[in-house]
C-alpha cells in the first residue's frame, strides 16, 4: 500500500465568491448583465437541498474524525504569497523531498489536453476558460489585490460567503503557516 496524506487547498470565500459567479456565468452561458445573474438560481451544484453548502469542509471534518486527525490544509493566499515556505512545509508534511524547481514551470496548457472528462475544460461541448491564467503561468504570483468586503459583493456572492466562511475559518486555523 502506498502511503498518502490527505491535502486540502482552501480559498477565502471573500476571494472566491466573484470567481464562482464568473465560472457559473460561463457554465450557464449567461449573456445578460452580470449583476442580474444569481449563482444559486437553477444551479443544482449549489442547491443546499441536494449538496451541503461547504462540501470541502465536510470532507475535511470526516477525514479528521475517521482517517487522519491532522490532514494537510494549504490556504491559496499563503501558497501564492509564500510559495517556497509553504511548499517546503508541504513536502515535509507528506514526507517527500523539496526541490526549488517546483516553484517554476514552463508556460503551457499541454497537460490539460490529456485530461479526460475534466468539467472545467469542456462541459456539454462548452469550452470554459476558467483556468486559462493557470495554464499560461510559469510561477506563483503574489496577490496584489485586497480582499473584497462582503458588502461590496452581489447578494448571491454575500450568501456564498456566509454559507462557506465558518468552514473556511475552521480549516484555516489548521493550515500550514508561513513564517512571517
Amino acid at each position: 500500500m502506498v502511503p498518502f496524506k490527505h491535502t486540502f487547498l482552501i480559498r477565502d470565500p471573500l476571494r472566491s465568491a466573484n470567481s464562482v459567479r464568473r465560472y457559473f456565468m460561463g457554465f450557464f452561458q449567461f449573456d445578460g448583465e452580470p449583476e442580474d445573474f444569481d449563482v444559486y438560481e437553477g444551479n443544482p451544484l449549489l442547491d443546499t437541498k441536494v449538496f451541503p453548502p461547504n462540501p470541502c469542509h465536510d470532507v475535511w471534518k470526516y477525514v479528521k474524525e475517521n482517517i487522519d486527525p491532522n490532514p494537510v490544509v494549504i490556504d491559496a493566499d499563503d501558497l501564492q504569497n509564500f510559495p517556497e515556505q509553504i511548499f517546503k512545509k508541504y513536502c515535509e508534511a507528506v514526507d517527500i523531498p523539496f526541490h526549488a524547481k517546483y516553484l517554476q514551470w514552463e508556460e503551457s496548457n499541454q497537460f490539460a489536453r490529456n485530461f479526460n472528462g475534466c468539467l472545467e475544460l469542456t462541459v456539454l461541448g462548452i469550452t470554459l476558460r476558467h483556468h486559462e491564467a493557470a495554464f499560461t503561468s510559469s510561477c506563483f504570483k503574489t496577490i496584489k489585490t485586497a480582499k473584497p468586503k462582503i458588502e461590496d459583493l452581489t447578494p448571491d456572492g454575500q450568501r456564498y460567503v456566509l454559507e462557506n466562511q465558518d468552514g473556511y475559518n475552521e480549516m484555516y486555523e489548521s493550515r500550514l503557516r508561513p513564517e512571517l
